[in-house]
């Protein structure tokens, strides 16, 4: 029999009908539905609080520090990005961005030579005492020690750099893969056997040590900035310096004669000190007696012009007296200093002559 649908006994009928065939074994069925549709809710709850914790927890790992002698690099999917100081700070995590701290106050020192322990040793040890001759060998490592001078000796160089790096960015993407050690050993290796090959064995073991440094630093500091390194050259200082044993004897011969050579200097320049204000003090004196007889000549010269002056003026007037006068005078000057008596003759015959042969042999012999 077909139901009424607009007849309500029927629908309320098949209503009780529904309830009755709804037992206990329906609402479990339904129960569980419930419960898994919420077990399924808290399920994407767990997974999304999850990945909440983990991105914030990956976010969290951007934080850094940096110490106070370095200084930080950022690098942006393997660009440069930012450079960062000291201290607390933060950056995108990995692999997004990385850091790369660099060290910019620490200073390292190389050694050329192969010298392990340079203390002990003097700056000026060449040629020193028998102990550093005798480790001479121990302590040079020839292939880099030892270089040719200007003056085609070999001397065994022994010295230091101190260098730093000075720019990070440029340290970095230049230089930091490679071997940085060996690229500041080898160019000070070559500056300095530049500098050497320019100064003669004895300038490069003395006077000119001092310029030797500065010229090494500088010029090893030209080429780091040509690389574009990053690294700043603080000093180079030769720890030692010697010849080797094949001229050691050679230039022992050589520094005693400049030795010889400088003595000798030194007596010439005593003697010269002592005999060039004598010399003057002589030439002085001679240029004194110089004056001063000029000055007799002249002054006599004018008197015997005055004298003939007057003899000529006595001649004008009697020229008999003037000639007896001459006369007289000349005479007087050539018996002057001989042994004769001039008597006059109207005496003459009343004296006895007395002879002293005595005196007369003396003046004919």
């Amino acid at each position: 029999m077909i139901d009424n649908p607009w007849d309500n006994n029927s629908n309320s009928k098949n209503s009780q009908d529904k309830n009755i065939n709804e037992g206990p074994f329906t609402k479990k069925k339904n129960f569980t539905k419930f419960n898994n549709n919420m077990n399924k809710s808290h399920g994407f709850r767990f997974i999304y609080i999850t990945l909440i914790g983990l991105l914030i927890l990956w976010l969290s790992t951007g934080f850094f520090t940096v110490d106070t002698d370095e200084e930080g690099i950022i690098i942006r999917f393997g660009k440069y990005n930012r450079e960062v100081k000291p201290g607390l700070n933060y950056k995108l995590p990995d692999p997004i961005e990385l850091v790369e701290k660099i060290s910019v106050t620490r200073i390292k020192k190389d050694i050329i030579g192969k010298i392990t322990s340079p203390i002990g040793f003097s700056k000026n040890a060449y040629l020193s005492n028998a102990d550093n001759q005798q480790n001479e060998n121990d302590l040079s490592y020839p292939k880099e020690s030892q270089m040719l001078t200007g003056d085609e000796n070999i001397i065994d160089m022994h010295f230091y750099i101190q260098w730093k790096i000075g720019n990070a960015k440029n340290y970095l993407f230049n230089i930091k893969d490679s071997k940085t050690d060996n690229i500041v050993r080898s160019a000070a290796e070559s500056v300095m056997r530049q500098v050497i090959s320019e100064v003669t064995l004895s300038e490069a073991l003395s006077e000119k040590r001092l310029l030797i440094e500065r010229d090494v630093k500088n010029d090893l500091q030209k080429i780091m900035d040509s690389y574009q390194s990053g690294i700043e050259i603080i000093s180079v200082g030769i720890l030692y310096s010697y010849v080797g044993p094949e001229v050691r004897d050679s230039y022992r011969d050589v520094q005693s004669a400049k030795a010889d050579r400088e003595r000798y200097i030194n007596q010439a320049q005593a003697y010269r000190n002592e005999i060039i204000p004598k010399a003057k003090a002589e030439a002085a004196a001679i240029v004194e007696q110089a004056i001063a007889y000029k000055g007799s000549v002249i002054s006599k010269a004018y008197g015997d012009a005055n004298k003939f002056n007057e003899i000529f003026k006595a001649y004008s007037i009697d020229k008999n007296i003037t000639k007896k006068r001459m006369y007289l005078d000349t005479m007087e000057k050539i018996y002057k200093d001989t042994n004769k008596v001039i008597i006059d003759k109207e005496v003459s015959n009343k004296i006895l002559p007395f002879l002293p042969l005595d005196k007369f042999n003396n003046n004919t012999k």
